[in-house]
């Protein structure tokens, strides 16, 4: 999760700031079956500086299909120092009010609005090859408690579809608890018998402009935000004094 790219961007002198704010990046990333493919840990590493100095590099206005041509781009710069073969990833950007989202064959994305769970919309995706790409906005006019976009993604054969993904972690994100979304996703995908390495991000970006956003993978599920935290108790002696004789 970078939940500043402009910050970000500093330190690899890159300007952004003709870019909307906030702007963020979430990513889901999964290890691929080729020994060419880009290890994990590099994807997740460099994917966001290969995704920066793309959108330093334009400096006029960014329609969908220019943000689109951004984030695949990343990727493909990533690939092309391992033989041109593609990261496992699901990544989300986020410029101002809209989110680009676009996932590899072996990962999953869903983009979903709604004043609350009960009420959540999927996004429309298209999907291609494996590979799926969806938009969304957030919207100004209508109701402010509903002008938010929630974002999940995952990676790995969670056995998943949007619907089930949105059901999944919509309670968690109507709540600002995207942590708690992204082990609710993975609870969910192993319910359904999902093997193998996990992975989920999950975010929400609202009409106030404050992006939230999280990851958690199989292997380190902590507890979520609103689970009990332990507690230590120290006992303390007190003694009880009349003022009379020597003081304890």
């Amino acid at each position: 999760v970078i939940p500043d790219l402009h910050r970000a961007a500093l330190a690899l002198r890159v300007d952004l700031d003709h870019l909307d704010r906030p702007a963020a990046m979430l990513g889901a990333f999964g290890a691929g079956t080729s020994e060419d493919c880009v290890p994990v840990d590099i994807a997740a590493r460099g994917l966001h500086e290969k995704l920066i100095r793309r959108l330093g590099s334009f400096r006029s206005s960014w329609p969908d299909e220019k943000l689109f041509e951004a984030t695949t781009g990343a990727l493909f710069d990533l690939a092309a120092g391992h033989r041109g073969v593609q990261p496992v990833a699901a990544i989300a950007l986020v410029l101002g009010r809209r989110v680009t989202a676009v996932s590899a064959p072996g990962t999953s994305l869903c983009l979903f609005t709604g004043t609350g769970p009960n009420s959540a919309v999927p996004s429309n995706s298209v999907v291609a090859g494996g590979a799926a790409t969806c938009f969304e906005e957030v919207e100004v006019d209508g109701d402010p408690a509903g002008a938010t976009v929630c974002i999940a993604l995952s990676s790995g054969d969670t056995s998943l579809d949007e619907g089930e993904m949105m059901l999944a972690a919509a309670p968690h994100l109507y709540l600002g608890r995207p942590r708690a979304a992204s082990i609710a996703l993975l609870k969910a995908a192993k319910d359904r018998g999902a093997t193998g390495p996990l992975a989920a991000a999950c975010g929400r970006l609202s009409l106030a402009g404050t992006f939230l956003g999280a990851a958690a993978n199989g292997k380190n599920q902590s507890k979520p935000e609103d689970a009990p935290r332990k507690v230590r108790v120290s006992q303390i002696l007190l003694r009880h004094w009349q003022g009379k004789g020597a003081q304890p």
